[in-house]
């Protein structure tokens, strides 16, 4: 009888719906038990609007009245309070902005790849959730997806995520983990404000970092960036005061760090003793530093470092001779060949 019932609401829904034909989405809304549902009379599909539960774990239909669920609206679950879990069915496919934004309980969430549409805002302000695992068939994360989600602490995102938008994770302080950052290949503005992230790597398709993607994230302390990135906001990493910057050598990074004054440290190292930077200790080593006293060759930076053979913090006479004598196995205390890291923006 149950069943009967149901499909008589159902053909009665649809049959009122068919006959306007001007309207392509019924503006009744039609509950069953505490989902609220729309019904699109051309796509033949419902469209969760509303729900009126207080249920702690909460999965969404995959039919209301023989109808696939395929969309959660915008605001269809926002503030409520109850929802500590929510899990999607196969059929939903879109979940709109805002559809869960001040869930102040809930706890986690994990988003299939079945769903191939996220809007903005769509976990903002919940305050609660712990982890996200965004396996969606998505290519970014909008606009201010997860704002203020200040218990955030671990988000794992789909191969499919290239993009990170507006504020996506800003003030979501608590967040010290993210897997899938090496396939973005853009980022927005403070995408990453104000996060709790200790080290990031920056990924190889990456070329520009706009203003404050990393502000104000007082717990990075490093952060490696790629030779493709071509473009740096001033404010970028604004206000890092412990940063580190990973760089490779002559990259735009590395100019980037060096104006302004921010301490690096060169990707790879340079051997101590290679003053020419040929990736080989030998005599011509010898004749750069003799040259470089002449004033006819430059040093500087980590380069000047790799000259200053016995570690003394200058680049002299006794450094040739120093190398000079490494290179005919005189035994000396320096560790000439090993790879050295400069730790500051300027020469050593």
């Amino acid at each position: 009888m149950i069943f009967v019932k149901k499909t008589l609401v159902y053909l009665s829904v649809f049959s009122i719906l068919a006959s306007l034909l001007s309207i392509h989405a019924s503006a009744v809304t039609i509950y069953d038990g505490a989902f609220g549902y729309d019904f699109d009379t051309l796509a033949q599909e419902a469209l969760l609007t509303d729900y009126k539960g207080s249920d702690s774990d909460v999965s969404i239909p995959a039919y209301c009245y023989g109808v696939p669920v395929t969309v959660v609206t915008e605001k269809a679950f926002q503030n409520n309070n109850s929802i500590r879990h929510v899990s999607f069915s196969s059929s939903v496919k879109t979940l709109r902005s805002n559809a869960f934004q001040g869930c102040t309980s809930l706890q986690s969430v994990k988003i299939d790849n079945h769903i191939t549409n996220i809007g903005e805002s769509i976990f903002r302000d919940c305050s609660s959730m712990e982890s996200a695992i965004i396996n969606a068939n998505v290519s970014a994360i909008p606009k201010l997806s997860f704002y203020n989600c200040t218990s955030l602490k671990s988000v794992s995102l789909a191969e499919s995520v290239t993009s990170i938008g507006y504020g996506a994770f800003m003030n979501c302080s608590a967040l010290t983990e993210i897997n899938g950052l090496e396939n973005i290949e853009s980022l927005e503005e403070k995408a990453f404000y104000q996060t709790g992230l200790q080290t990031v790597t920056i990924p190889e398709n990456l070329t520009s970092i706009p203003s404050e993607s990393f502000a104000n994230c007082v717990n990075l302390t490093y952060a490696e960036l790629p030779v493709s990135i071509s473009n740096i906001s001033e404010t970028a990493f604004n206000n890092d005061s412990n940063l580190t910057l990973g760089v490779y050598k002559n990259s735009f990074a590395q100019q980037y760090a060096e104006d302004n004054d921010i301490p690096y440290i060169i990707i790879g190292g340079v051997k101590l003793g290679d003053a020419n930077d040929d990736d080989i200790i030998n005599i011509e080593d010898v004749t750069f530093i003799q040259r470089y006293l002449a004033e006819l060759e430059t040093l500087e930076g980590i380069y000047f470092k790799a000259a200053d053979t016995n570690q003394d913090g200058l680049c002299d006479i006794s450094d040739a001779t120093n190398l000079q004598m490494y290179l005919v196995n005189y035994k000396i205390p320096n560790p000439i060949g090993e790879v050295i890291y400069l730790t500051s923006g300027k020469s050593l």
